[in-house]
Protein backbone atom coordinates (compact mmCIF):
# COMPACT_ATOMS: atom_id res chain seq x y z
CA UNK A 1 0.00 0.00 0.00
CA UNK A 2 3.01 2.18 0.79
CA UNK A 3 4.75 1.76 -2.48
CA UNK A 4 1.38 2.88 -4.46
CA UNK A 5 0.98 5.47 -2.33
CA UNK A 6 4.54 6.85 -3.12
CA UNK A 7 3.82 6.35 -6.88
CA UNK A 8 0.86 8.09 -6.90
CA UNK A 9 3.04 10.73 -5.06
CA UNK A 10 6.09 10.63 -7.54
CA UNK A 11 3.15 10.62 -10.68
CA UNK A 12 1.39 13.71 -9.66
CA UNK A 13 5.31 15.49 -8.57
CA UNK A 14 6.01 14.68 -12.56
CA UNK A 15 2.49 15.95 -13.38
CA UNK A 16 2.74 19.42 -11.88
CA UNK A 17 6.40 19.78 -12.59
CA UNK A 18 5.67 19.20 -16.17
CA UNK A 19 2.86 21.53 -16.39
CA UNK A 20 5.12 24.15 -14.38
CA UNK A 21 8.22 24.20 -17.40
CA UNK A 22 5.35 24.04 -20.41
CA UNK A 23 7.83 23.68 -23.34
CA UNK A 24 10.73 24.24 -21.61
CA UNK A 25 12.31 20.61 -21.67
CA UNK A 26 16.62 20.24 -21.06
CA UNK A 27 17.20 18.04 -23.63
CA UNK A 28 15.78 20.52 -26.74
CA UNK A 29 18.21 23.35 -25.96
CA UNK A 30 21.67 24.48 -27.65
CA UNK A 31 24.04 26.72 -27.26
CA UNK A 32 25.53 28.68 -30.18
CA UNK A 33 27.99 31.03 -31.03
CA UNK A 34 30.67 32.25 -33.35
CA UNK A 35 34.05 31.34 -34.39
CA UNK A 36 35.65 34.47 -34.63
CA UNK A 37 37.54 34.81 -31.89
CA UNK A 38 35.91 38.29 -30.86
CA UNK A 39 34.43 37.58 -27.29
CA UNK A 40 30.91 36.24 -28.02
CA UNK A 41 30.42 33.94 -25.13
CA UNK A 42 27.24 32.17 -23.63
CA UNK A 43 27.47 31.80 -19.55
CA UNK A 44 26.65 28.93 -18.68
CA UNK A 45 27.75 27.52 -22.41
CA UNK A 46 25.39 24.37 -21.45
CA UNK A 47 22.85 23.27 -18.80
CA UNK A 48 20.86 26.67 -18.82
CA UNK A 49 18.12 25.82 -15.81
CA UNK A 50 18.54 27.13 -13.16
CA UNK A 51 17.02 25.22 -9.47
CA UNK A 52 13.83 26.63 -10.63
CA UNK A 53 13.81 24.70 -13.74
CA UNK A 54 13.78 28.19 -15.99
CA UNK A 55 16.21 28.71 -18.71
CA UNK A 56 18.89 31.75 -17.58
CA UNK A 57 21.20 32.45 -19.87
CA UNK A 58 23.85 35.29 -20.26
CA UNK A 59 24.82 36.23 -23.84
CA UNK A 60 27.69 38.44 -24.81
CA UNK A 61 28.61 39.40 -28.45
CA UNK A 62 31.41 41.65 -29.49
CA UNK A 63 30.88 44.59 -31.72
CA UNK A 64 29.38 44.22 -34.94
CA UNK A 65 32.24 45.14 -38.49
CA UNK A 66 31.66 48.05 -40.52
CA UNK A 67 29.81 46.68 -43.78
CA UNK A 68 32.78 46.08 -46.82
CA UNK A 69 30.63 45.48 -50.07
CA UNK A 70 34.28 44.45 -51.72
CA UNK A 71 34.95 42.51 -48.16
CA UNK A 72 31.70 40.91 -46.85
CA UNK A 73 32.29 40.69 -42.85
CA UNK A 74 31.52 38.01 -40.69
CA UNK A 75 29.29 38.82 -38.23
CA UNK A 76 29.53 38.21 -34.36
CA UNK A 77 26.65 36.19 -32.38
CA UNK A 78 25.45 34.60 -29.43
CA UNK A 79 22.36 32.64 -28.62
CA UNK A 80 20.45 29.68 -27.76
CA UNK A 81 18.23 27.44 -29.80
CA UNK A 82 14.95 25.76 -28.67
CA UNK A 83 14.45 22.83 -31.02
CA UNK A 84 10.77 21.23 -31.30
CA UNK A 85 12.22 17.81 -31.69
CA UNK A 86 15.69 16.73 -30.92
CA UNK A 87 16.48 15.33 -34.34
CA UNK A 88 15.94 19.20 -35.64
CA UNK A 89 12.88 17.86 -37.87
CA UNK A 90 10.38 20.65 -38.38
CA UNK A 91 6.76 21.14 -37.12
CA UNK A 92 3.94 22.19 -37.93
CA UNK A 93 2.80 25.23 -35.29
CA UNK A 94 0.32 27.01 -37.75
CA UNK A 95 -2.59 26.16 -35.97
CA UNK A 96 -1.33 28.62 -33.41
CA UNK A 97 -2.03 32.12 -33.50
CA UNK A 98 1.57 33.23 -31.96
CA UNK A 99 3.79 32.51 -28.93
CA UNK A 100 3.47 33.31 -25.31
CA UNK A 101 6.54 33.52 -23.05
CA UNK A 102 7.04 34.24 -19.42
CA UNK A 103 10.32 36.16 -19.22
CA UNK A 104 12.45 38.54 -17.94
CA UNK A 105 15.71 40.31 -19.52
CA UNK A 106 17.86 42.84 -19.26
CA UNK A 107 19.56 43.72 -22.69
CA UNK A 108 18.94 43.90 -26.37
CA UNK A 109 17.47 40.16 -27.48
CA UNK A 110 16.18 38.96 -31.07
CA UNK A 111 13.60 36.30 -30.26
CA UNK A 112 14.11 34.06 -33.90
CA UNK A 113 12.05 31.89 -35.89
CA UNK A 114 13.83 29.22 -37.30
CA UNK A 115 12.35 27.47 -40.48
CA UNK A 116 13.74 24.63 -42.20
CA UNK A 117 13.30 26.26 -45.86
CA UNK A 118 15.24 29.80 -44.35
CA UNK A 119 19.03 30.21 -44.14
CA UNK A 120 20.54 31.83 -41.15
CA UNK A 121 20.26 35.59 -41.10
CA UNK A 122 17.63 35.53 -43.37
CA UNK A 123 14.67 34.11 -40.47
CA UNK A 124 11.79 36.31 -39.32
CA UNK A 125 12.48 37.83 -36.20
CA UNK A 126 11.42 40.50 -33.64
CA UNK A 127 13.35 42.30 -30.97
CA UNK A 128 11.97 41.59 -27.52
CA UNK A 129 11.27 44.00 -24.94
CA UNK A 130 12.99 44.20 -21.65
CA UNK A 131 11.84 43.60 -18.21
CA UNK A 132 13.08 44.07 -15.11
CA UNK A 133 10.22 41.15 -13.82
CA UNK A 134 8.77 38.27 -15.05
CA UNK A 135 6.16 39.06 -17.50
CA UNK A 136 3.77 36.87 -19.88
CA UNK A 137 3.82 38.06 -23.22
CA UNK A 138 1.69 37.44 -26.52
CA UNK A 139 3.83 37.87 -30.29
CA UNK A 140 1.62 37.57 -32.66
CA UNK A 141 2.72 36.00 -35.88
CA UNK A 142 2.36 39.01 -38.04
CA UNK A 143 5.09 40.92 -35.58
CA UNK A 144 7.79 38.63 -36.71
CA UNK A 145 9.63 40.61 -39.97
CA UNK A 146 12.92 39.15 -42.07
CA UNK A 147 15.78 41.80 -41.83
CA UNK A 148 15.15 44.51 -44.30
CA UNK A 149 18.08 43.28 -46.36
CA UNK A 150 16.42 40.07 -47.38
CA UNK A 151 15.37 40.19 -51.13
CA UNK A 152 13.14 38.46 -52.10
CA UNK A 153 11.41 38.04 -49.03
CA UNK A 154 10.65 34.41 -48.05
CA UNK A 155 7.07 33.79 -47.09
CA UNK A 156 6.54 32.68 -43.13
CA UNK A 157 5.91 29.09 -43.76
CA UNK A 158 4.61 27.79 -39.75
CA UNK A 159 4.19 24.16 -41.28
CA UNK A 160 8.25 24.11 -41.19
CA UNK A 161 9.11 25.56 -37.76
CA UNK A 162 12.40 23.71 -36.61
CA UNK A 163 12.49 26.09 -33.15
CA UNK A 164 13.03 28.90 -31.59
CA UNK A 165 16.58 30.90 -30.80
CA UNK A 166 17.44 33.83 -28.68
CA UNK A 167 19.88 36.09 -29.54
CA UNK A 168 22.10 39.06 -28.13
CA UNK A 169 21.15 41.45 -30.94
CA UNK A 170 23.37 44.69 -29.76
CA UNK A 171 25.48 46.63 -32.57
CA UNK A 172 27.89 47.07 -30.40
CA UNK A 173 29.40 44.54 -27.19
CA UNK A 174 27.18 43.93 -24.94
CA UNK A 175 26.05 40.86 -22.36
CA UNK A 176 22.02 40.54 -22.54
CA UNK A 177 20.79 38.34 -19.06
CA UNK A 178 17.70 36.35 -20.15
CA UNK A 179 15.12 34.50 -18.12
CA UNK A 180 12.66 32.35 -19.30
CA UNK A 181 10.36 30.44 -17.28
CA UNK A 182 7.16 29.58 -20.10
CA UNK A 183 6.92 29.29 -23.34
CA UNK A 184 3.36 28.21 -24.86
CA UNK A 185 1.95 28.67 -28.49
CA UNK A 186 -1.76 29.50 -27.64
CA UNK A 187 -4.73 28.41 -30.68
Amino acid sequence: MQARNLTLILISLLLLWSIGCGTLQTSNWVGFTDDLGTGSEINPAQGFFNWRGEVEVRLTKADDPDWNPQNPPQYPYAGILMRFRRTGKAVDISDSEGLVIVYKLDGRVDLVLHQANVSAGREYRLELPPQDDFARVYFSWELFQQPTWVDPPTPMDLGQVVGIAFMNSAQKQSTAHLTISRISFPE
